[in-house]
């Protein structure tokens, strides 16, 4: 996403990651892992603060496919970034958008491995409680309701983030360098999955292979 580290918190959605999917598509991928209780969803994003637009956030096969759509402006030091991005994730593997820049990269995603591992031995909700404690963040008991959804407040390093029962994110309130940003639900839309195109490729981008960033890192870090 263009947001960065809203979301290191969005990424506590991403732990986590409806009404069934449209047509033949819940069939299809009927044997990949669970990692998201909600088979599938839509949920469309305000944000706020430093950072303003919307995000439109897909997810089908129980988080096996997930999609985010950003249009947002971040202002920082009287200079304003623009954004325009699709980044769409099946499996392993995450392919980002870049509109304006007519770019579009591939990368394996660092976490799956991890992430499948935990949802088979365990219900996806609890694995990713277990990992966002990791990362800091507590229960505060507050609860709000946002978009007509009911979510619990969890407080931690970086911010506020607040989730529904069955894991969907509903609200983040971070502060990163001096800013204050905001990503608040303003529609939820149960057992979508949005269109088929959001989990695809767009032929005017040629993809380029950015490979496993993790495994990239590690070998710099043998380097050094």
């Amino acid at each position: 996403m263009a947001m960065g580290g809203i979301l290191k918190a969005a990424a506590l959605a991403t732990l986590f990651a409806g009404g069934a999917a449209a047509g033949g598509a819940a069939a299809a991928w009927a044997s990949t892992p669970r990692l998201h209780p909600v088979r599938a969803y839509t949920i469309v994003y305000q944000l706020g603060g430093r950072m303003t637009g919307t995000e439109t956030e897909h997810s089908d096969a129980y988080g096996y496919r997930r999609a985010v759509l950003s249009r947002t402006e971040l202002r920082a030091g009287g200079a304003v970034v623009k954004a325009n991005t699709r980044g769409y994730t099946i499996g392993d593997t995450t392919v980002t958008i870049d509109f304006a820049a007519g770019t579009a990269s591939r990368v394996r995603n660092p976490l799956y491995d991890r992430i499948a591992a935990g949802t088979a031995t365990e219900k996806a909700e609890d694995f990713g409680l277990r990992m966002i404690r990791a990362m800091g963040y507590r229960p505060t008991g507050a609860r709000k309701t946002i978009a007509g959804e009911t979510c619990a407040v969890w407080k931690g390093p970086t911010g506020e983030t607040c989730f529904t029962s069955d894991a969907l994110s509903l609200e983040v309130k971070t502060t990163l360098a001096g800013m204050s940003i905001t990503r608040t639900a303003v529609q939820v839309r149960r057992g979508d999955p949005g269109p088929a195109s959001v989990y695809q490729p767009d032929a005017r981008y040629p993809v380029t292979d950015v490979g496993d960033i993790a495994a990239r890192l590690r070998a710099l870090r043998k380097g050094q």
